[in-house]
This record gives C-alpha cells, structure tokens and sequence, in this order.
C-alpha cells in the first residue's frame, strides 16, 4: 500500500496508494496529521496518492511522526480502522519502512563518525 518513501529532517513524503482517487480517505489522512503538534503543513494529493509532511524537528521527531501514523493515522485514513483491512496492513508496510529508515540513519551516522575519524587522523 505504501509504495514510497522519502525524508529530510522536517518534511516526510509518502504515497500511499489507497488515497489514489479517494478524496475522503485523503481528507481524513490530513486532518490526522494536522491534528498532530509540530505539523506546519500537510499536502495529499488524491490524484498520485502522495502525501507530504512538512513538521517543526524541535517540536515533532520521526519515530514520534511515524509511530502517530501506526497508531491509527494511516488505518484510520484508509478505512481499516476495525481491523477489515483486504490484503496487507497498512501497518505492516509502514512498521517496514520504519525499520528500514532506523537502519539507513545508523548507517549514515557511521559513515560520518568515520569520516570525521579519517579527517582528524589526517589533519
């Protein structure tokens, strides 16, 4: 159902395929999110399934961004809040994703410790 996924501190984007040319679920999904403290802007685009997260880093992490979106954000946009979901969860793709991300940010962060290392050896 999640088919993307794309992050920068302070903007999140996702597709979600569900919202494809379903206004509702998409008007649920952004009201969700703006409902959460340190949202600044929110953009569903019903026509691509698209949805764009723009949050204050200080105020909203993204574990904390992520798990509002398990805890009922996404299943409740997509109509599968009772469980009546066809298919895989929505949950499961973004339980994915979010294991992906942790691993792609400790990464990153030892590539740059190294760097660092490399750099101070060097000078």
């Amino acid at each position: 159902m999640i088919s993307e996924f794309h992050h920068v501190p302070g903007r999140l984007r996702i597709r979600i395929r569900p919202i494809r040319g379903n206004l509702a679920r998409g008007s649920a999904l952004r009201g969700h999110l703006y409902a959460l403290d340190g949202v600044t802007a929110v953009r569903v685009s019903e026509v691509t399934g698209s949805v764009t997260v723009v949050y204050d880093p200080a105020r909203l992490s993204l574990p904390k961004l992520l798990q509002r979106l398990q805890d009922g954000g996404v299943e409740g946009a997509m109509g599968f809040a009772d469980g009546a979901a066809a298919g895989p969860s929505p949950l499961l793709h973004l339980a994915q994703w979010t294991g992906r991300l942790a691993v792609g940010m400790a990464v990153e962060q030892v590539v740059q410790r190294s760097a660092l290392s490399v750099l101070t050896a060097l000078l």
